[in-house]
């Protein structure tokens, strides 16, 4: 039974991750958990790990961030004209962020037996892979003529539009997963954002979005293999994996 983890990984150890574990039933996609927690690289690895062989964790943070890391560049190349690039991650800029807990993440899991090199997908062995999910969501939603979806940043008022037009397109993506869809996590987490909500409780929300976003693409490169996703960068020097689909870009 295929796990598929979803994990948007806080900079900081006292804030929140997002947490999203889907499982394979047969032929039905499940959830299992839903939430966004408080953890660290090691409870998290050591959370993953309790799934045993054939995990797949997509994590939204660099987890190899090695010389020559080039993945954001190449990311660039494709998603910049719809906003959807990122900040090239290296040690000196994840420091000052203090953001050390994607490549900490990487270590553990290693250490716990997960190969971090996508390949490894729909192998024996539990894998984990960084994922981005501005630019998932350009491709799984089919946004060729529109930017990224802008719900982190701005005004509350911004943060909820953003967000209601995230739930929108996740309930579109999820239809043929009905049981994904009636999982009492998923289903709050894609119910409707009271006018009234905004800074912690936004931003919990939104981090139980990014996650639900991580393991679907987690899943999507179980299902689709290498046919169905596109690698930027590379598994020495880091690298950010993509879904993909014919005729995009």
């Amino acid at each position: 039974m295929p796990t598929f983890i979803g994990l948007d990984l806080a900079w900081g150890a006292k804030n929140e991750s997002g947490v999203c574990v889907l499982r394979t039933v047969g032929d039905e996609l499940r959830c299992s958990s839903l939430d966004a927690i408080v953890g660290t690289p090691d409870s998290f690895s050591a959370s993953a790990a309790s799934y045993g062989a054939g995990t797949v964790v997509a994590v939204d943070a660099p987890l190899i961030v090695g010389e020559g890391r080039v993945a954001e560049r190449e990311l660039g190349r494709v998603f910049g004209k719809y906003k959807a690039g990122a900040y090239l991650a290296t040690p000196a800029w994840l420091e000052g962020m203090g953001g050390m807990a994607g490549p900490n993440l990487g270590i553990a899991l290693r250490g716990r037996g997960f190969s971090l090199d996508p390949a490894a997908i729909g192998t024996s062995t539990p894998v984990a892979i960084e994922v981005y999910p501005h630019a998932a969501h350009v491709v799984l939603f089919g946004l060729a003529e529109a930017e990224r979806i802008k719900y982190k940043k701005g005004t509350p008022a911004q943060k909820r539009e953003g967000i209601h037009a995230l739930q929108e397109h996740l309930r579109v993506l999820l239809q043929p997963h009905r049981a994904v869809l009636n999982a009492a996590g998923v289903h709050a987490a894609l119910a409707p954002v009271n006018s009234t909500v905004g800074g912690r409780a936004l931003k919990h929300l939104e981090d139980k979005l990014d996650a639900l976003t991580c393991a679907y693409v987690a899943y999507h490169a179980w299902r689709h293999g290498s046919a169905g996703t596109r690698v930027f960068g590379d598994a020495e020097s880091g690298y950010i994996l993509v879904p993909w689909r014919d005729g995009f870009a």
